[in-house]
């Protein structure tokens, strides 16, 4: 399961957007529904420094960190780190090079998953 965790010196998001990112990373990850959550995490404005930032400014790109399981093919995640740059972009009305996408890939013993430890299991 995909997770999103987005850094930004706003405190809101805009209305619907962490729903579109999610319904992006299920389309282009081809996962069930709901098998993505997105956290929107404010930096409050003397707890950053980042040349180009203005706390409350949605032209600020964002710092944003995806956690995801390594079975994922490399295509699916670069055309997924795509996505967000241009959907946040959009959405923020931030220049496409200030948004910042790093992955984390988890590892199976190391991640609990639905109760139970997400194990890399054949044909699953």
């Amino acid at each position: 399961m995909p997770i999103l965790h987005l850094y930004v010196p706003i405190d809101t998001p805009p209305p619907g957007l962490l729903e579109k990112l999610c319904a992006g990373t299920i389309r282009i990850l081809r996962l069930p529904p709901n098998h993505c959550w997105a956290m929107w995490h404010e930096i409050a404005p003397h707890n950053f420094f980042r040349p180009g930032w203005s706390y409350g400014s949605e032209a600020n790109g964002p710092i944003v960190i995806l956690y995801c399981k390594n079975t994922y093919e490399a295509d699916g995640i670069e055309e997924l780190i795509l996505y967000l740059r241009d959907t946040l972009s959009s959405e923020l009305l931030c220049d496409p090079t200030d948004v910042y996408v790093a992955v984390q890939r988890v590892r199976p013993g190391e991640t609990l998953v639905r109760g139970d430890i997400w194990r890399l299991r054949e044909n699953a």
